[in-house]
Parts: C-alpha cells; sequence; structure tokens
C-alpha cells in the first residue's frame, strides 16, 4: 500500500536522480526504440536520452495498462556495446532486466501500470 511517507521519499528520489543528469540532458538526443506510442493504448513504450560525449543512455520503460509482464527494447541502433546498465529510479522490488544481445530484456511484475528508469553506460 502505498503512503504518504512512502510518495515524499519517491519524490525525493526522483528529484536527486534528476539533479545527476541534468546538465546531461542538454547533451542528449531523444530515442524512441519502441517507435511513438499511441495515446490510450495499452502495452509498453520506452523513451531515453542518448549522450554520446557522456557515453550514456538514460532509458524509460513504461508498462501501461498492460497484462504481459516482459518486454524486450532493441538498442542495438543506438548503442554498439554495453558496459554496464543499472536500474536508477525507483529501486525496489517489481523488476528484473538483463542486457543480452542488443536490447535489454524487461520484466515489470505488480500491476498492469508501472515504470522504471535505466542508465546505460557504452
Amino acid at each position: 500500500m502505498w503512503t504518504v511517507d512512502y510518495n515524499k521519499v519517491l519524490t525525493k528520489s526522483a528529484v536527486s536522480v534528476y539533479k545527476g543528469y541534468r546538465e546531461m540532458i542538454g547533451r542528449s538526443n531523444p530515442v524512441y526504440p519502441l517507435g511513438f506510442f499511441p495515446l490510450g493504448a495499452d502495452g509498453f513504450t520506452a523513451v531515453g536520452l542518448l549522450s554520446e560525449a557522456d557515453r550514456k543512455l538514460i532509458l524509460a520503460a513504461w508498462k501501461i495498462g498492460a497484462k504481459e509482464d516482459t518486454v524486450t527494447v532493441p538498442l542495438a541502433d543506438f548503442v554498439e556495446s554495453v558496459g554496464k546498465c543499472d536500474l536508477i529510479y525507483p529501486v525496489e522490488k517489481g523488476c528484473d532486466y538483463c542486457f543480452e544481445n542488443g536490447s535489454l530484456k524487461v520484466t515489470l511484475c505488480g500491476s498492469e501500470n508501472m515504470a522504471r528508469l535505466f542508465q546505460i553506460e557504452f
């Protein structure tokens, strides 16, 4: 169950993550590895900010009204190889991920509506 205190912790964490990346945002280009997501649709979408200068991709994966739990996000068009892939927000249960064959495979369990933010270094 979500409480006011839990929401405060999430908000504080989100602001901290943003502050860590705000300088990189201006050097980044948007990427849509799953294409554009139609409004009102159910399923998965992914949007990222790619910074060649920082050699990082910040990628958000969203599960919106989806019954399935797993999505494979192809990233080979954006990054040649991955040095490291980390979950950066929110860092809690309900998410499994791995990088294999040029794609990020994400499993979001617990709700039909969830999102996670990843940092991928290349």
